[in-house]
């Protein structure tokens, strides 16, 4: 109860915002380790002993999405992996990518540059099955942090024991105001990213989307042809490399020459049909992009993915949303007077070609 009122205490929008968090640890891979975070006053901790709080899924039955953020952390640590079998988009929002004890990115044998491993036969290896570049081809959306060095709980053993130490990570959030709603609200919306600790600024979007947002080819049918990608990175010495990433491959890597910072550009023109990954019956295949900063020094940023949803929509409805946007488009035109026609009617095609034409 002190630890929350002080907590309460301290915030500060535009100074110091304040959250209380506590490490949270399930089974192995069907659960893993967390961080747990409540995004608004007046929470008690949880201890897993008790019934109500003893598995996750009876944690988010007692909160609403508003009210606590679950970020999966260490997930390809082994003994504290997590598989994202049961993931629950609406509480884990973001996924910790990197911590001083190793990246989850991905897997060495993938190019995964601060893995997870011992020098020795004690402490731990990396996991497979925690794979967060696995998890985002299985179709989980989330965007990235990093987390410091924390040697309590699960981490215990590690700081005087034989695991491979990197440097405390950071994470960036893009809010609107610094405040504790405004900074939740920018990770609910994964309006972040995370670094191996040097304050290196990045972003990026495609054909106006940013980082962290989801769009389809339905609302945007261009994308089919082009996907016109732009950013900006800014380190704390020159970049080595600034990489592209299309569903977990290398499609274009920039190597800017003695540079701090590089403004990008990329036409993905790639026949968009046979770059999807094709998706549960539940959802629409997919494809996601996201991009990896390396600078000369080893430190490392991820920005947040963008998820593409491919939407094949009949000439009919080409022509319908076509219609659409240029009435949206034209002051002299009210909305009221959108027609509404029967797509499968020859005679209302006619119509909306002949109510283009007149727009």
């Amino acid at each position: 109860k002190q630890i929350t009122q002080n907590a309460a205490e301290f915030d500060e929008a535009d100074r110091f915002c304040t959250f209380i968090g506590f490490q949270w640890q399930g089974e192995p891979v069907k659960e893993g380790l967390r961080q747990l975070i409540y995004l608004k006053d007046g929470k008690q901790m949880l201890r897993k002993k008790d019934t109500k709080s003893s598995a996750l899924k009876k944690i988010y039955k007692s909160f609403s999405p508003k009210e606590l953020l679950a970020i999966p952390t260490f997930t390809m640590g082994k003994g504290a992996e997590y598989d994202f079998a049961d993931y629950n988009p609406e509480f884990e929002r973001v996924v910790e990518i990197y911590n001083a004890w190793g990246s989850s990115e991905c897997t060495v044998k993938e190019g995964n540059s601060k893995p997870i491993e011992t020098e020795g036969k004690k402490n731990n290896k990396e996991s497979t099955e925690g794979s967060i570049l696995k998890a985002l081809k299985n179709n989980c959306r989330f965007g990235f942090v990093a987390g410091g060095l924390d040697d309590r709980g699960y981490y215990g053993g590690f700081y005087d024991g034989d695991q491979v130490q990197y440097t405390p990570g950071l994470t960036a959030i893009i809010a609107k105001e610094f405040s504790r709603s405004g900074i939740a609200d920018a990770l609910f919306r994964r309006s972040c990213y995370g670094t191996t600790g040097e304050r290196i600024v990045l972003n990026f979007q495609i054909s106006g989307t940013i980082m962290g947002q989801e769009i389809s080819t339905g609302d945007k049918p261009g994308l089919i042809i082009n996907r016109h990608i732009t950013g900006f990175a800014a380190g704390t010495t020159n970049l080595a490399k600034v990489e592209i990433i299309r569903n977990g491959e290398v499609i274009k890597t920039f190597t800017p020459q003695n540079s701090y910072s590089l403004e990008f550009e990329y036409d993905d023109m790639t026949d968009i049909t046979k770059t999807l990954i094709q998706s549960d019956e539940k959802r629409v295949p997919f494809l996601f992009y996201y991009i990896r900063v390396t600078q000369e020094d080893g430190h490392m940023a991820w920005a947040s993915p963008i998820w593409i949803d491919y939407i094949k929509l009949s000439p009919q409805e080409r022509k319908a949303k076509r219609m659409q946007r240029t009435v949206t488009k034209t002051s002299h035109v009210k909305e009221e007077e959108i027609l509404d026609f029967n797509l499968d009617d020859e005679e209302a095609e006619e119509d909306i070609d002949e109510y283009e034409d007149e727009v």
